[in-house]
């Protein structure tokens, strides 16, 4: 009897449905994250070798752990690390925001760039943490502004945030592309430049100012002809 029982548990076991993985590989579930958000508790991915095809997730929990892998095919190119320190995407994200907000609306402000990844360190780029694979906020401080702003910055956010010296904005601020956009148009070249054009467009209305237009008369006379 017992026998019979424990065959038929084994078969009502194959035959219930078997739940599919929500996607089909790591990839498209890290491209879906990538466009559309991530959980609040993912903290960061990298690739384990190079490719897309196989990464290294950190999540903050076990709970976390085992949701995330419910999502993906068993045989998925996924290795996991818990880490309850880390932190999560959600976080720094948060806290790039309110870096971006308060220290980079000035026309030279004392942050040149704020990001959120790994850093650079004798060449070779770097992630934090225990597992050196979690994400910080990388904030670019001006060399003199260190003291002060980048004091300021560490005090308040912490760990959650790795702080490089810069002596310059890698791209333009918006007070030294007005000044360059002055410079262009007091530069002699590009007030030829307009003047010559101003004089093409005086000659062309002229021009067509001088053509002979046709009358009505003259239209008339036209189509008399092209009748006979």
């Amino acid at each position: 009897m017992k026998k019979i029982i424990c065959v038929i548990c084994v078969l009502l076991l194959l035959a219930m449905p078997v739940q599919a993985a929500e996607y089909d590989s790591v990839t498209s579930l890290w491209n879906d994250w990538s466009m559309n958000g991530a959980p609040d508790w993912f903290c960061s991915a990298s690739s384990t070798d190079g490719t897309s095809e196989h990464m290294t997730f950190i999540v903050k929990s076990p709970e976390a752990e085992t949701e995330l892998l419910s999502m993906l095919p068993e045989d998925a190119a996924l290795a996991v690390i818990v880490s309850t320190e880390a932190y999560s995407q959600a976080e720094l994200l948060r806290i790039q925001e309110e870096i971006t907000n308060t220290y980079m609306t000035d026309a030279q402000p004392p942050v040149a760039g704020v990001g959120i990844g790994w850093t650079t360190v004798d060449g070779e780029v770097t992630g934090f943490g225990e597992s050196g694979r979690e994400d910080r906020v990388v904030v670019s401080v001006l060399a003199d502004q260190m003291d002060t702003v980048g004091a300021e910055i560490q005090a308040a956010y912490g760990e959650a945030v790795y702080l490089e010296a810069v002596d310059g904005y890698a791209t333009p601020t918006a007070a030294e592309e007005a000044a360059a956009a002055e410079e262009t148009a007091k530069d002699p070249t590009t007030i030829i430049l307009w003047a010559a054009i101003a004089v093409m467009i005086v000659i062309l209305l002229s021009t067509l100012a001088k053509r002979p237009r046709k009358t009505k008369s003259q239209d008339k006379e036209q189509n008399s002809e092209k009748n006979d």
